[in-house]
């Protein structure tokens, strides 16, 4: 065996180590059908010369070694049984094991990793280079020099680099000669291909056999099927051991041959492993659950079966052959992209993660397995936040585990780079039936049609399980959204997978600050995939500002939800709607009838169906409401108008619609009191549908009103007075925060006015809520102010606004409505044409804003 360097310098600042006890064989040609290289003979032999193949089966009759060991079609990992002074050469090690060898190379381990992830293998026999801007001339005596020779194919998808292999009897191999380009090179880049001891395959436990499709029913597959049953122009590219081409179930789903993305010459067909003799049926097994052809009277149905397949082989699950397979899934069609398959991490982020960023430029939707090893890390690339990290599920929707084998689901919500990533949403993963490789070889050996089938005939274990399995229902389910709205970006299919999810299992489901897609848990992400309602999601709402396009939470400029929104109150019938200015939309005239007017739009890409929409009004300016039981009670403190359109009705996708409402006279009166300050209450509208269910499903209890776009509020109090006192409520009686903070925005009120806020008896100015009894009892006391200080105004303690923008806190003595007020003068020499703004919000704890008032001072022309 060649001497090679223990220190191994790579990208990134990273050094490995050789392993003295691993070393890596590539034989001269790949595995044979029916002929495995494991056998007693080449066990009895290797043992002579001190070595196993790593993760030896201890009875060669099982043919298979540990699934965790990246033994390929060529590569063959060996381990020693005994510290050695020196490798045994490349010529006995060949007689072992009967075969001739192309290389022998060492292996190497990275720092800080667990031992599978850690030991890799660099190709002995190839290199990448790259020329920087100028440096192409140079490049070509680099090569020349060398004797290097390019494989073009390769090339074309490892973006930028270019794949070159070094000459057989060359008197350098390739880490020696990177080295000396590094010397001689100036402005050529070098890089390995690297091959991972663990296989980037999911384990596959096997369990017991479960007869049906039970996971295409749970995910609502008959349903779905009828709106879509996949396009064939939408292509869905397996990323695997390789698919089986003829198979009589997959043959017409299939949009080509494909490639190896070892050798590109090659069509993806899976090739034999050396060691066993058998091809894996890994890859096929995914194919079918995506697109094994439906209503053909065979087989069984794929998730996505119309959809077309595109197989790509990954032989040896190498740095170069995973960076070809996504350029090559992207550059030939492919709109979804499914890995069922785990990358270590080094790997990923020094040579893969620049293709999947290339995949997902060119707009396909990628789509990975979590893990299978019941733990709370994702393994790469479903780790990577652009990436849907595909979790699994059982019979009983809770997440899969197989305790018993210590297996079970990947899950977590974790940071990349600061970014918050997690589980995408769950599906299927225990006793999935689908296509095997034919005859003796696959899952289920024996004779067809029942070994053509995993799970298919009575009495054979179920094989397809974990992730693996999940995966492929999410990528197929992504094939059947992007087949029947072919304008939505990948960004909009994974929205839509993701806030169509059911909320399943013995879990509490939360909003998590950073995914917007709705309510999650940990365990399951957003929840189980049903594919029919994705593809009927009508997604309606009213929007709280002008920029809400009804991705949720909503930001609007400052936080801001409660002034500008899609709710319009007028003292006529006048068709005036202007929500972005509150003089127009906001203001109350006593003594006469209004009419509200609330727009709903449609951002789901189905017809949303029988919308219905809902006002009330309170009778106090609120900084805090609950769903549902602010918009859903009737009771005093909920005043509702007379509908004045017609309810429920259809609204297209892309659609919006202006829904009245009328308030009587007394109603206004009633509700805003008129006690010597020109205020009005707080409208609160809200609109559902039948198919929206990504409100159907949303969690009750303390949430931001702003985390649900089919919630809106509207507060805004006008006065046209030189000096006011502008009343306002905090707390609620379902809120258990003692302590919130009021964000005061006074503007030129503080610099040249006077702002002060107090507590206390201001409750009197809700003449409504104060007998209903809305209030508790007790006031709240003054915290921590910045932006203020705490005095005395009027005999009272308060606090005096001293800064443009002022945060109190406050400590409240228990759950509960509390009133408060300002007491506001305006600059004493302001001119009539001036307008002035006091803003306030609450702000309480994890839950964020959750409400506010503006007061308009307007002065009388």
């Amino acid at each position: 065996m060649p001497r090679f360097p223990s220190k191994l310098p790579l990208a990134r600042g990273v050094s490995a180590r050789i392993d003295p006890d691993r070393f890596v064989v590539r034989l001269a040609t790949p595995g044979v059908a029916g002929k495995p290289l494991l056998t007693d003979r080449v066990r009895a032999r290797l043992a002579a010369l001190h070595l196993e193949i790593e993760g030896a089966p201890e009875s060669v009759r099982d043919k298979t070694p540990s699934p965790r060991i990246n033994h390929g079609a060529s590569l063959t990992w060996l381990r020693t049984t005994r510290r050695l002074r020196a490798m045994p050469a490349a010529a006995a090690v060949a007689r072992a094991l009967g075969r001739p060898l192309a290389w022998v190379a060492p292996v190497y381990r990275l720092p800080g990793e667990t031992e599978f992830d850690a030991c890799f293998c660099a190709r002995p026999d190839v290199l990448l280079l790259r020329a920087e801007a100028g440096a192409e001339a140079e490049l070509l005596r680099v090569v020349k020099k060398y004797r290097l020779s390019e494989n073009r194919e390769k090339s074309r998808y490892l973006g930028g680099w270019r794949y070159f292999a070094i000459a057989k009897n060359a008197a350098k191999d390739a880490i020696s000669t990177r080295a000396a380009i590094d010397g001689d090179g100036a402005g050529v880049s070098t890089d390995f291909e690297f091959v991972p001891l663990r296989s980037p395959f999911q384990f596959i436990p096997n369990d017991p056999m479960f007869a049906g499709a039970w996971n295409l029913m749970i995910v609502g597959a008959p349903q779905a099927w009828d709106l879509t049953r996949g396009d064939r122009s939408v292509i869905v590219a397996v990323l695997d051991s390789g698919c089986q081409l003829d198979h009589e179930d997959l043959i017409g789903s299939y949009v080509s041959s494909g490639i190896n993305a070892g050798d590109p010459t090659m069509d993806a067909s899976p090739v034999p492993l050396a060691l066993s003799g058998l091809p894996s049926w890994h890859g096929t097994g995914v194919a079918g659950v995506i697109g094994a052809t439906m209503d053909n009277m065979i087989g069984l149905a794929g998730l996505a079966g119309g959809c077309g397949i595109l197989p790509v082989a990954i032989p040896d699950g190498s740095t170069v052959e995973m960076a070809v397979a996504f350029r090559y899934a992207a550059a030939n069609g492919a709109r979804v992209i499914n890995l069922s398959m785990a990358i270590g991490s080094y790997w990923f982020e020094s040579s893969i993660r620049a293709a999947v960023d290339d995949a997902l430029a060119a707009g396909c939707v990628v789509c990975a397995s979590s893990g299978d090893f019941d733990d709370s890390t994702l393994v790469y690339p479903a780790h990577y936040p652009p990436v849907m990290a595909a979790g699994g599920s059982q019979h009983d929707d809770n997440r899969w585990r197989e305790p018993a084998y210590g297996f079970g689901a990947g899950y977590g919500d974790e940071l990349y780079e600061g970014v918050p990533t997690g589980v995408s949403v769950v599906a299927p993963a225990e006793d999935i039936e689908t296509t095997d490789l034919t005859g003796d070889a696959g899952g289920t050996p024996g004779t067809a049609p029942a070994s053509d089938y995993i799970n298919r005939s009575p009495g054979i274990p179920a094989f397809f399980n974990a992730t693996s399995a999940s995966a492929p229902h999410i990528s197929a389910a992504a094939g059947l959204v992007r087949s029947l709205y072919p304008s939505l970006s990948s960004v909009e299919v994974r929205r839509i997978i993701e806030r169509t999810a059911e909320k399943t299992g013995a879990y509490t489901y939360t909003d998590v600050s950073g995914y917007p897609n709705g309510s999650r848990h940990p365990e399951m992400g957003y929840g189980r995939l049903n594919a029919f309602r994705a593809l009927d999601l009508g997604d309606v709402l009213i929007r709280d500002w002008s920029g809400d396009n009804g991705i949720e939470p909503s930001t609007p400029p400052g936080g801001d939800f409660y002034s500008f929104s899609d709710i319009v109150i007028r003292p006529a019938d006048d068709g005036v709607f202007m929500p972005d200015d509150p003089s127009m939309s906001s203001v109350l005239t006593r003594g006469s009838d209004h009419t509200v007017s609330v727009r709903v739009r449609n951002a789901g890409p189905a017809t949303a169906r029988a919308v219905q929409v809902a006002v009330c009004a309170t009778p106090f300016v609120g900084l805090d409401f609950m769903y549902p039981a602010d918009w859903t009670a009737d009771d005093a403190l909920h005043v509702r108008p007379t509908l004045v359109d017609t309810l429920p009705f259809d609204l297209a996708a892309g659609d919006t619609r202006i829904v009245r409402f009328q308030f009587t006279a007394a109603q206004v009166d009633s509700l805003a009191g008129w006690t010597g300050s020109a205020w009005h209450p707080c409208l609160l509208g809200m609109v559902t549908c039948a198919n929206d269910y990504a409100f159907d499903s949303a969690p009750t209890g303390a949430s931001l009103q702003m985390a649900r776009n089919n919630l809106a509020q509207r507060n805004l109090s006008v006065s046209d007075t030189r000096s006011a006192h502008f009343p306002f409520v905090i707390g609620h009686p379902a809120d258990d925060t003692r302590v919130v903070e009021l964000i005061v925005e006074a503007g030129e009120l503080a610099k040249r006015g006077a702002v002060h806020l107090l507590t206390g008896d201001a409750r009197a100015a809700f003449p409504a809520a104060d007998r209903a009894k809305a209030f508790a009892a007790g006031e709240p006391k003054f915290g921590a102010v910045s932006g203020g200080a705490i005095t005395k105004f009027q005999g009272a303690r308060a606090v005096r606004i001293g800064a443009p923008r002022a945060v109190v806190e406050l400590i409240l003595p228990r759950a509960g409505r509390f009133a408060m007020q300002f007491a506001i003068d305006l600059p004493a020499q302001s001119q009539k044409t001036e307008k002035f703004l006091l803003r306030v919000a609450q702000r309480s704890g994890s839950r964020g804003i959750t409400g506010g008032a503006t007061l308009a001072f307007v002065p009388k022309r």
